[in-house]
């Protein structure tokens, strides 16, 4: 359970507070001394909101006391009453100073959080625990209250102090950054972010928020440092990088794109042969070319060219397209699949129900969705029946608009949700034999189930239960993740009695830990290269590991799928997710939620 749920449900349990106004600032203090940490968030704001001396010792004494939140954080925040209060302004700053310097790494994070209420008054205080605190929390809850400050001068100094203790925290949030970051750009000169892309001090998630405000910026001159972009060893920079200069509309950079394709990173190579047929699809010559592409040993080559294809979409490339459909690579005419269906040509309905017939596991119900999304029929797997209703509907068919087809699918939808039980535990089919589950074993699934077990209990029973029916010569493996990602075999596990005994036991061994690192979990499932199915089950939101943010989650994942294209199924416990939904639907998988 994060610590934000933790305070909120203290405060719950507590109930509203008795009226304090008539309480003297001592009996008040007793409280706080009395409760400690629980301390309710109402009597550090009556204190503060007093906004006089008396008042303020009282809290300076009580905050001595607190060691952990709820108390500690409403402490630090009640000190915002005395901002603008002559000589007491001075004294707040003083105290919440102090106490950010201490050694107990709590009362640093809430105090400099605290402090950054005084953006003015307290810039020397708080630019000095930016640049001097070891704790990175702690210096960019601090950089929160003097970010707009720096952003407005935008001197070089000003972005490396901003930069180095940038950070995504409870306080600071990405936006904030984000908007910083373009106002560094808007006030200043862009080349304050000269190499700043390839430069490695300067972690992920900063880089990455530095391309955000690239990219959405007014300013020609950020497309050089975009360019430079391209030059990192971090795949994801690139990606980012890619994507933003398309999106720019920027066309010259056609040498850096050659360089790319040769790329041995096979994102970074796909992403570069994609929008190189964006910038020179038009040319009949390059169009040859993309048809030869489709037939290169390459499989990342004939996976972009399906993309380039279906762009395009003239006779002869979508014939190639259809060609591809046939590959014998998996991901190659998982592309080609997704690919006829984007295209939204007639031919394409024929070709795609002829694949049908060859189609198994988990491609071909998805195979099944494009042909209704195409159509607005619905004849599930069966070859034949689509075949016959193609011989009837084929001369001078069209397609069905997409959003007649969607509300086709939602009808049907209804229909089945009216006509069947609620689901199990896992409650989605498994349709393949080459999965990984990937599953939460933080300190949240402590909570208990409407059955009286606690959800680690609970998915322990249904994980052993779905082991124990899958059939002998599946593979599987399980990752498990909490402060950080566990898988159970280096790589798939033919299942057969000895297996299936031992992943059991694996199961049944599992102890809770503190914090949810999906993205730890859901990138080692992806790690071999055989998985072609996930089911990812978890309770809560990402806390902790490298990288918590949801946004950066999905779009990661994303990116590395691309050439993959695991499906990805979701399982939400006790709590609804679009986190988890979006993660399924972005990567063909299905969402649920159970309880």
């Amino acid at each position: 359970m994060s610590t934000l749920i933790a305070a909120l449900l203290i405060l719950t349990l507590q109930g509203p507070p008795a009226d304090l106004s008539g309480e003297t600032d001592r009996q008040l203090l007793q409280r706080i001394l009395d409760s400690k940490n629980s301390t309710s968030h109402a009597v550090l704001e009556e204190l503060g909101s007093r906004k006089t001396k008396s008042s303020l010792q009282a809290l300076k004494s009580g905050l001595a006391e607190l060691t952990a939140n709820p108390g500690l954080k409403s402490a630090c925040n009640a000190f915002r009453y005395y901002k603008g209060e002559p000589d007491l302004e001075r004294m707040a700053i003083a105290t919440l100073y102090s106490t950010a310097l201490e050694a107990h790494v709590t009362r640093q994070r809430m105090a400099a959080a605290g402090l950054s209420h005084f953006p003015k008054a307290g810039e020397a205080e708080l630019l000095r625990i930016v640049g001097r605190t070891d704790d990175p929390v702690a210096r960019a809850n601090a950089l929160d209250g003097v970010l707009p400050a720096l952003a407005k001068r935008a001197q070089k100094s000003d972005l490396r102090i901003a930069l180095d203790a940038m950070r995504v925290t409870l306080y600071l949030t990405k936006g904030e950054c984000i908007k910083a970051l373009k106002a560094f750009l808007s006030n200043g000169d862009s080349k304050l972010f000269k190499g700043a892309l390839e430069d490695d001090r300067h972690s992920l998630p900063v880089r990455r928020m530095i391309l955000e405000a690239m990219e959405k910026s007014p300013q020609v001159e950020v497309a050089e440092h975009l360019l430079s972009g391209l030059k990192s060893k971090n795949s994801s920079i690139i990606h980012g990088a890619l994507l933003a200069l398309a999106n720019r509309g920027w066309t010259d950079y056609g040498k850096h794109l050659e360089r790319l394709t040769k790329s041995k990173d096979e994102t970074i190579r796909r992403d570069a042969l994609v929008i190189r047929a964006e910038l020179y699809g038009s040319d009949p010559t390059f169009i040859d070319k993309l048809i030869d592409q489709a037939e290169d040993a390459d499989r990342i080559k004939r996976s972009a060219a399906a993309i380039s294809l279906a762009a395009v979409r003239t006779t002869d490339t979508l014939k190639a397209l259809h060609q591809l459909l046939s590959d014998k690579e998996a991901s190659v005419r998982f592309q080609a699949m997704e690919a006829a269906y984007s295209a939204r040509h007639p031919s394409s309905v024929h070709a795609l129900i002829k694949r049908l017939e060859h189609e198994r596991g988990t491609m071909k119900p998805i195979l099944v969705d494009r042909l209704s999304l195409l159509t607005g029929e619905n004849f599930g797997g069966s070859q034949q029946m689509w075949s016959n209703w193609w011989r009837d509907n084929a001369e001078g068919y069209q397609c069905v608009p997409l959003k007649d087809a969607l509300a086709s699918k939602a009808a049907r939808a209804d229909r089945k949700a009216k006509n069947t039980t609620s689901a199990s535990f896992f409650g989605l089919r498994i349709l393949s034999d080459r999965l990984c589950f990937v599953i939460d074993n933080s300190g949240s699934m402590n909570s208990k189930t409407e059955s009286g077990k606690t959800r680690l209990e609970a998915m322990q029973d249904q994980l052993c239960a779905t082991i124990k029916d899958l059939p002998d010569g599946c593979l599987v493996n399980m990752v498990f993740f909490a402060v950080d990602a566990i898988p159970w075999k280096k790589e798939l596990q033919t299942l057969n009695s000895k297996a299936r005994a031992e992943a059991v036991e694996a199961i049944r061994k599992l102890k809770m830990k503190q914090a949810t690192a999906t993205y730890e979990g859901i990138i080692e499932g992806l790690t071999d290269p055989r998985v072609d199915t996930l089911y990812v089950l978890t309770d809560g939101q990402p806390y902790g590991g490298a990288m918590p943010n949801t946004g950066d989650i999905l779009r990661e994942v994303h990116r590395i799928n691309q050439v993959r294209h695991v499906v990805i199924h979701c399982i939400s416990v006790g709590r609804d997710s679009t986190f988890l939904a979006k993660l399924a639907e972005e990567n063909h998988g299905q969402y649920t939620r159970v309880d």
